[in-house]
C-alpha cells in the first residue's frame, strides 16, 4: 500500500468512525428527549415544608433527623429544565414540583437561592443516583462555584402521601452581588416552569431578573467593575417586550399539552 493511499484509507476510516459516533450520540440524545416528554407527563405538585436546613454533621443533632429517609435532589434554576436535567443526570426521574416557601431565588449571573421571609422559590424534586450526583457536582462546580447544603423536609403528595426526606441543594458559595444572566439561561429556566406546568409562577424569575439588574455594589471598586460588566452584557439582555412575548408562548405551549 502506498503512501497516498494508505493517507486516503486512514482519513476515510476516521470519517466513518466520527460518523458513528454523531449517529450514537443523536440517538442517545433522541431516547433522552423522548424519555423527558413522557417524564413531563408525570409532573405533580406537593407541599413542601422544610422542618431543618443545613450540613449533613449539622443535621445528625436535629430531632428530625433518621438514618432511614430517602434522599433526593432539589432543583430551581435551570436544572428544572426536564430535558437538561435528564440530559445530564441518565438515572433521574421526577418526582413533584412545589414553592419553598420563606426563600427567594437570586440572580448572580446563574440562579442561586438565599433565605428571605415573604418570599418563594418554585422547585422540582428529582430522584438521582450516586453517578448523578457526581454528574451535578461537576456541572454546578462543587465545591468552588457552588457548596452543597441539605434540608429536611416533610412532603405530600396528592394530599394524602406525606414522606419525610433529605433534600440536597446547592447554593453558591459567593454571595455578595447580583447580576442578571444571559436571555439564554433565562429561556432555559422558563422552559423548566412550563415542563413543571408552573407557568403561573414566571413573574417570581422576572422579579429576580429586575432585582439582580438594579442591584449596585456598595464599593467604589466593585461599583465600577460592575459599571464596565453592565456595558458589556446590556445587549443581552431581553426587553420588557421579549420576556411578555416568551411568557406568553410557554403559558400557550403549556395548554396545549
Amino acid at each position: 500500500m502506498s503512501k497516498q493511499t494508505r493517507i486516503n484509507y486512514n482519513a476515510k476510516k476516521r470519517v466513518r468512525r466520527a460518523t458513528t459516533q454523531r449517529k450514537r450520540r443523536n440517538i442517545r440524545y433522541y431516547e433522552r428527549t423522548k424519555e423527558s416528554m413522557q417524564q413531563k407527563q408525570k409532573v405533580a405538585k406537593a407541599d413542601l415544608v422544610v422542618l431543618a436546613e443545613g450540613t449533613v454533621d449539622e443535621l445528625r443533632d436535629s430531632e428530625h433527623w433518621r438514618d432511614d429517609m430517602p434522599r433526593v435532589y432539589l432543583a430551581y434554576g435551570s436544572n428544572l429544565n426536564i430535558e437538561q436535567m435528564l440530559w445530564r443526570c441518565r438515572d433521574a426521574h421526577v418526582l413533584v414540583s412545589g414553592l419553598l416557601k420563606d426563600w427567594r431565588l437570586v440572580q448572580r449571573g446563574v440562579a442561586d437561592i438565599v433565605p428571605r421571609e415573604k418570599y418563594d422559590v418554585p422547585v422540582a424534586l428529582y430522584v438521582t443516583s450516586d453517578k448523578d450526583e457526581e454528574a451535578l457536582d461537576s456541572y454546578e462546580g462543587f465545591p468552588t462555584l457552588y457548596g452543597k447544603r441539605e434540608f429536611i423536609m416533610r412532603i405530600k403528595m396528592d394530599g394524602r402521601t406525606e414522606v419525610t426526606a433529605r433534600v440536597y441543594y446547592y447554593h453558591m458559595m459567593r454571595q455578595d452581588s447580583e447580576s442578571a444572566p444571559s436571555p439564554g439561561y433565562h429561556e432555559c429556566i422558563a422552559q423548566g416552569y412550563a415542563d413543571w406546568k408552573m407557568t403561573g409562577e414566571l413573574w417570581r424569575l422576572k422579579l429576580a431578573r429586575e432585582e439582580a439588574h438594579k442591584w449596585k455594589p456598595k464599593s467604589g471598586r466593585l461599583q465600577r467593575a460592575f459599571g464596565f460588566i453592565d456595558t458589556l452584557t446590556e445587549p443581552l439582555l431581553m426587553s420588557e417586550e421579549e420576556y411578555d412575548r416568551l411568557f406568553d408562548e410557554l403559558e400557550r405551549r403549556e395548554r396545549d399539552a
